[in-house]
Parts: structure tokens; sequence; C-alpha cells
């Protein structure tokens, strides 16, 4: 019996023994090669120097982490003029962004402009130019780990907290660095020539504050949104816009931009006029009232990304955007500002990308009235519909199903209140796709 307990007690000690020794060659051989890459963190696309991280690095079997730490310092890095309105960050793969702390200080008014995470940071934007320094840290914490959690820097060996198979290293790193902001608004149109049915994209970067400039034009008004680091805005040329050199007036704040874009004449052909009945007393005042005033409603960022699809099969186009209509007499009467299809009843009509239904009823003017707006501006009202599926606040995605067509179907893609072709957002051509 007291040789068997020796030969335990022998046996005890080996394992004990092994195990430390198993310990500690993990303990030393764990090194902040084992810490995640730091590698392609940026701020207005210049490399960030690191400025301390602690970590906790699982040992063999995860069953204690060693504690891997480096104070951070009061060394500010030096990244200089930045003329971006709004300087994005870029971080590795393994951060999650609503983890990240950061804080922007106003050191002109020493007052601190943000505080919060990167992914709130994306709705923030600066009100003034001046000098900023910042404070970042970037987080990697294992699902239902809290910061606070994270071990001490004093302790060297923690208890891991075994809230990941397998376990990886959970900690953070640590960004000191200041800048200048001096950003300049500056305007820039994505072409510099278009047609008559076209439109154009404005694009303004350099702009601070999250006040939208103002654009004035005799082409037409502009809904700018927030796109990036910058606004963006669309501006269509009607089929009866002046052939000519057009100036386009930006307001920036108490900064004012002109810029000039050139409208080309185009021939969109003849079709005979489409007799229609006589409408009932009273349809155009109620049209005024009610479809007018979504020309100007409040409108939300770009929803289109790629090309638009017609809204329904049809037989034949009676009449074209932007066609004359020939009278019975053989004259010419006036240009169409949507397109009319001839269509088979009960035909399923589509919106042609996505977009939020802002109106649908029936009006004595144009019968079931379908108005979706698809953004910045841009809208399409589909009249005549023998059937109507949605209703108004009713989210759509691209080729949601809207109604059903009946023997017409008219389709008008307006911004603002002027019109354009919608041939070429059917060809993914134009300003509309512009980048």
């Amino acid at each position: 019996m007291k040789r068997f307990l020796l030969w335990l007690a022998g046996v005890m000690l080996g394992v004990v023994l092994f195990l430390g020794a198993v310990v500690g060659y993990s303990w030393f051989s764990v090194s902040t090669q084992d810490l995640p890459k730091d590698e392609g963190v940026l701020f207005a696309d210049m490399a960030l120097e690191r400025n301390g991280y602690c970590w906790q690095v699982p040992l063999v079997g995860a069953m204690a982490d060693k504690v891997l730490y480096q104070s951070s310092d009061l060394t500010v890095q030096k990244l200089g003029e930045i003329t971006d309105a709004w300087p994005a960050f870029a971080v590795p793969e393994w951060v999650d962004q609503s983890q990240v702390t950061l804080k922007i200080q106003n050191t002109d008014s020493g007052e601190t402009v943000f505080a919060g995470s990167l992914q709130e940071y994306a709705d923030f934007r600066y009100m003034q130019n001046g000098n900023y320094e910042v404070e970042m840290k970037l987080w990697r914490l294992p699902k239902g780990m809290d910061q606070t959690m994270l071990a001490e820097p004093t302790d060297k060996i923690v208890k891991n907290p075994g809230l990941e198979q397998p376990a990886r290293p959970a900690g953070w790193y640590g960004y000191r660095f200041s800048f200048t902001l001096a950003a300049t608004p500056q305007v820039r149109l994505s072409a510099e020539k278009i047609r008559q049915g076209d439109a154009v994209a404005v694009f303004v970067n350099g702009l601070l504050g999250d006040t939208p400039p103002v654009l004035k034009s005799e082409l037409g008004s502009v809904q700018f949104q927030q796109a990036g680091s910058g606004w963006v805005g669309y501006l269509g040329a009607a089929y009866n816009a002046e052939a000519q050199k057009h100036t386009i007036e930006v307001s920036l704040g108490e900064q004012v931009t002109q810029v000039e874009i050139s409208v080309r004449e185009r021939n969109f052909g003849k079709a005979p006029a489409v007799a229609e009945p006589e409408p009932p007393e009273g349809a155009g005042q109620e049209f005024r009232d009610v479809i007018w005033p979504l020309y100007k409603a409040p409108t939300g960022p770009r929803q289109w990304e790629v090309a638009w699809d017609c809204p329904v099969k049809y037989n034949k186009i009676l009449m074209g955007y932007g066609m004359v209509q020939l009278r019975e007499d053989g004259s010419n009467g006036g240009k169409s500002n949507s397109t009319l299809f001839e269509t088979t009843p009960g035909t399923q009509v589509i919106t042609p990308t996505a977009g939020t239904v802002i109106y649908a009823g029936e009006l004595k003017l144009t019968g079931n009235t379908v108005v979706i707006d698809h953004g910045c501006g841009v809208r399409t009202f589909l009249y005549g519909l023998d059937t109507v599926y949605v209703s108004k606040g009713d989210t759509l995605v691209l080729n949601s199903a809207v109604g059903e067509a009946g023997e017409t179907l008219t389709f008008d893609v307006k911004i603002g209140n002027k019109s354009i072709d919608p041939w070429e957002l059917f060809d993914a051509h134009g300003g509309l796709f512009a980048k």
C-alpha cells in the first residue's frame, strides 16, 4: 500500500511537472506575433501608428490567458492637413465597429465634438475647419464579453472567459493622432453636355456641417442627399429644355459656385395623338392638389444600384416620352412628358426599381395612381392601373408588384417636377448611374 501511494504521488508529481512544463512553454512562446494584425488601420487613406495595447491571449487548452500589455503614451501622430470634409476610417476585418471607442476633440476650442463608436461616426459631420486630436481603441471581444471584463494591465495571467471556441485573443489596440481639417467646397457634374430628356448627377464635396447645399437652375430643382463624404443630387433636362448652355448656381453656406452645362436638342419623333375622354369636373384641380405637392415631398438616399426595369409588359407604345402628338388634321400638338403603353388587362405592373410608395389611390383624371419615391427626389408615377396592390408607406424592392394594368398604362419618371426619358434608365445610362 505504501509503495502504491508513493507511486501515485510520483505520477501526480509527474503530471504536475508535465503540465507546468507545457504551461511554461506556452507562456514563454506567446508573444505579440499571436495578436491580431493591425495593418490597414487608416484615416483619410493615411496609415495610423499603434499607441499602446492590452490583450488576453489564450494558453494551451484555453484554461488561462496571458496578458500582453503596452501602456499608451502621450505621443501624438501628426497627419497634417486634410481637405476631405468627412475623412473616413478603414479598419481590419476582425474589428467590430460597434465596439470601437472613438473620441474627437477640437483642440482650438477644447470641445469634444464626437464620442462614440466607429459605426456611429458614419452619421457624424464636422461643423468647422480647424485642428483636431483623436483617441481611438480598436477592440476584439468575443460575444458576451464586455470591455470592463478585460484583465487589468498589471495581471500577468488570468482565467480565460470561455466565451468562444476555439479561443482567440481578446483586447484592444490604441491610437492617438492629430490633423488639420481644411475642407474646401467643390461642385462637380457627371457630364458637361447632356441631351434633352437626360439627367446629370451633381456632386458636392468639402462641405462642412449637415445642411445640404442649395441649387438654382432654370432646368429644375435638386434634392441633395448625403453620400459618403459629400452630397449628391440629380438634375433633369426635360424634353422641352432650351438647347443651349445653362448656368447652375450652387450655394454652399455663404459660398456660391457656378458651373455650366450644355443641353443638346433631340428628336423624339412623332405619334398620332391618343383620344382621351373629357375629364370629370374638378379632375384637374384634384390632380394639382394631390400630385403636385409630391414633386417637392421629403425624400431619402438613392435606392437604385442596377438598371431599372420597364414596369409592364406591353403590346406597343402608343405615345413615347418626348414625342410630338399629331392631331387628326395633321398639325403638331404638344410633346408628351410620359410614356403610354398599350397593355393586356391583368398584366402585372412592377416597380422599376427599389423605392417607397408615397401615394396610392384613385384620381378623377388618372384613375388608379401609384407614386413611388426612389430617393434623391427621383420619383415614378403610374397612372391608369386596373388594380392596386400597394399602400402609402410600403417599401418596395426591385420588381415588386404594385398592381395590374388595364388596356393602357401611363408611366412618368420625374426629378422634382421635370420629367426625364425612362429608356436611359432601362439601359443604366446617364447621370442617375454616375459614381
